[in-house]
């Protein structure tokens, strides 16, 4: 109704008004007879000559046009947001995944869609990821260990080979290339992450039992790789990130295998477009991934 009583003001007759928006000039008429009758007042003035405002009409015309100006806005903000123009993202992340595989996913998503912002948010567990994204304070997470929450779905997207890595000392007994028992990690100071977090987890299910030498626990894996390039002791780390942040730190793998599984979890329903849009890349990302198998 607005629509339609500012146009006829500016274009000076329903007939006009009528035209400008692809519409019959009793469909003018009748909308404008409703929002009189809603405001209890004339507005217009009709003659052959046209529609001029009466006194009720120049009290709301500029109300009426900052109301269109304002729904217009909101159009356009909508419409940045559903085809990823505008807008922002709040991703739970495992730190442990931070590096591999989040930041090329986001790199993807930064060019993908250049007007969203990504902003992540540490979980110092699974459990933790998987809460964050039930309760709203984010709309995915990318976990390093299988969770579950209500109203919430998780499904396991890839594995990551871990390994060993660090600067034993001159009595290890095991030289570059050879596959150790788990047991092995014994035998080192270790340098472990956050307090039950997938990968503390991972080594109590491993032994059984805790390691045997805990020598320095941290509260990021941050400090964890900073740590371990240094000299300080060893850790158990995703081969990937070991690879590509550790360069020249030696690194052993398991016998059998020691694997990290990622989960993504998602709310239940519908998601943004953005959100959308992370779950494919980060699946795809997965999806042409093969670093299980081989030595390489």
């Amino acid at each position: 109704m607005l629509v339609h009583f500012v146009a006829v003001v500016q274009y000076g007759s329903f007939s006009a008004a009528a035209a400008e928006l692809g519409v019959s000039q009793p469909t003018v008429s009748r909308s404008i007879n409703r929002l009189e009758t809603s405001l209890g007042a004339l507005l217009l003035d009709r003659s052959p000559q046209g529609a001029t405002l009466l006194p009720a009409g120049r009290r709301i015309l500029d109300l009426a046009e900052e109301i269109l100006a304002d729904t217009r806005a909101i159009r356009d903000r909508l419409t940045s947001v559903s085809t990823l123009r505008a807008g922002s993202l709040r991703i739970a992340v495992a730190q442990s995944l931070v590096i591999h595989p989040m930041a090329d996913v986001i790199k993807e998503l930064s060019v993908t869609a250049p007007g969203v912002l990504v902003k992540l948010v540490n979980a110092e567990s699974p459990e933790r990821v998987a809460d964050l994204v039930r309760s709203g304070q984010c709309e995915v997470g990318l976990a390093d260990g299988e969770t579950s929450a209500a109203g919430t779905v998780s499904r396991r997207i890839g594995d990551r080979r871990v390994v060993l890595a660090g600067f034993p000392g001159d009595d290890w007994p095991y030289g570059r290339g050879r596959r150790l028992p788990f047991e092995a990690i014994d035998a080192v100071p270790l340098i472990t992450g956050p307090m039950n977090g997938a990968m503390e987890r991972l080594v109590r299910d491993s032994l059984s039992r805790p390691p045997a030498r805990v020598a320095v626990r941290c509260g990021s894996w941050r400090a964890v790789w900073d740590l371990v390039a240094l000299g300080v002791g060893c850790a158990l780390l995703p081969e990937a990130l070991v690879r590509t942040e550790l360069d020249g730190v030696p690194y052993w793998k398991f016998e059998p295998e020691l694997t990290l599984t990622e989960h993504l979890i998602v709310r239940r329903g519908s998601i943004s477009p953005a959100a959308t849009l992370f779950v494919r890349l980060i699946e795809n990302a997965n999806a042409g991934r093969d670093e299980l198998p081989g030595d390489g």
